[in-house]
């Protein structure tokens, strides 16, 4: 049983301590993802400290994302070490290495003329209304309007009443999770899952847990089993649209099923669609669905460029003031700059022309994929930016992971997404964090290689 020598001398007392050494052994890798921690019981016995004492540890630990409670089975190590994570939170820094670990979009030429293009115009105008002023919080009232008619598009079901722009999805999450949910309250979602929602749940100290998914996302039949088994469900976070990290793309029908069993348990749907720009089909939105309980939100960062950190939130309205009262305690509003570039490209047209390059691009790298990895792969659509691919016979994620790192190539298991330290394995490969079709497929052509083998 893991237990800690505490260094009390330091400010905080007794719990913190016990956190500080849970935090370092988590990050000098005493401890690894999914190992199971002492019962709370044991360990306040074993260290001769009150329960009370090691359940707040566990308690902070868990809102800092470290550990995952999980009912009726114990704590779970949810953090690795700087060592194990990679780069899915640091950067990699300079080197030879394929770095497919981070869903960020190509470099474009057509993007250097716009961006400079728009900077230089934005430079040559006197004092823009928009850069002086700090409300409304929803944005500037030509922003807003620009971005309900791109949305028009998703059947979002947006009115201006209605909608935020924040800075990308995940905040949009972050902002919808706050007005539907308190402390100690219940969130489902995918098993596997983007991280951005399990890092929001800790902070906010919510129960998330994951529900069974298929190739089109959550099955109606667990969320409705998830529903009569946990206490305090106060809503399902999901992405119906290229779920991360499995591909998977929920059709009308699921969609509707979804929204069908959330109105019956009276439960709020956050609908993360960020990759929903990159999809030319009508498909439905949870908005329309549930007009009184349903969030939608999506940006620009998965379909146009990664630094436009620009997004839409709309809001059911009774809401609305709770979401305003939660982006004014974040970031207040977004960034007008940012607001501004967005704007300035959907009027143009020039949003709508980069969406088209980036589904040509992401079909071209899908071919690569289903040319050499076919056999492996789970999860995958043609317009998705990633594939979710399984573990060869005789490896383990873990060492699948160091051996391709040896290879000098970068990805992701499951580590990142799991709700349960149980989940399926698997490898996430980005597609479109290779800088060219060349590159992409001289990365895939390792891999290959490396499942083809039997491991020492």
């Amino acid at each position: 049983m893991w237990t800690p020598v505490l260094d009390t001398k330091q400010h905080g007392g007794k719990s913190k301590a016990l956190l500080r050494a849970l935090s370092q052994a988590i990050e000098n890798g005493e401890l690894s993802f999914g190992e199971r921690l002492p019962p709370q019981r044991d360990l306040a016995h074993a260290l001769n400290l009150s329960f009370q004492t090691v359940n707040t540890a566990y308690r902070e630990a868990q809102m800092a994302g470290l550990i995952q409670s999980v009912v009726g089975r114990g704590s779970f190590v949810n953090a690795r070490g700087s060592s194990g994570t990679g780069s899915f939170i640091l950067a990699p820094g300079p080197g030879d290495q394929i770095d497919l670990s981070v869903t960020f979009l190509a470099h474009h030429p057509d993007l250097d003329r716009m961006f400079h293009e728009t900077i230089s115009s934005i430079s040559q105008e006197r004092s823009p209304a928009w850069m002086y002023q700090s409300r409304p919080v929803a944005g500037a009232h030509a922003h807003v309007a620009a971005g309900l008619d791109w949305l028009r598009g998703m059947n979002a079901g947006a009115t201006m009443d209605r909608l935020f722009i924040v800075n990308g999805a995940t905040h949009g999450v972050f902002l919808a999770l706050s007005a539907v949910a308190k402390a100690g309250d219940t969130v489902l979602t995918e098993n596997l899952t983007e991280n951005g929602t399990i890092g929001a749940a800790h902070i906010l100290g919510l129960e998330l847990h994951g529900v069974e998914s298929d190739e089109q996302g959550i099955i109606p039949e667990a969320l409705e089993e998830a529903c009569r088994r946990h206490r305090r469900v106060a809503a399902l976070v999901w992405v119906p649209t290229f779920g991360n990290p499995t591909a998977h793309l929920a059709g009308p029908r699921r969609r509707e099923q979804i929204a069908e069993i959330a109105d019956r348990y009276d439960i709020a749907v956050i609908e993360d669609e960020v990759y929903k720009p990159l999809v030319d089909a009508d498909l439905p939105a949870i908005t329309t669905m549930l007009p009184k309980k349903g969030f939608f939100t999506t940006s620009f960062t998965k379909s146009v460029m990664t630094g436009l950190r620009v997004g839409y939130l709309v809001t059911p309205g009774p809401y609305t003031y709770r979401v305003a009262s939660a982006m004014r305690c974040t970031t207040w509003s977004c960034a007008p700059l940012m607001s501004e570039l967005a704007t300035r490209w959907l009027a143009d047209g020039d949003i709508d022309d980069i969406i088209r390059i980036r589904r040509t691009e992401a079909v071209a790298r899908q071919e690569l994929v289903s040319k050499y990895l076919e056999k492996h792969v789970r999860g995958s659509h043609p317009l998705a930016p990633y594939c979710w691919l399984k573990i060869p016979e005789g490896w383990t994620e873990t060492s699948l992971a160091a051996e391709l790192q040896e290879r000098k190539i970068l990805i992701n298991t499951s580590a990142p997404f799991a709700i349960d330290p149980d989940a399926e394995p698997g490898i996430r490969v980005s597609l479109s964090g290779a800088p060219d079709r060349q590159t992409l497929e001289r990365a895939l052509t390792i891999i290959r290689d490396t499942f083809e083998k039997l491991p020492i």
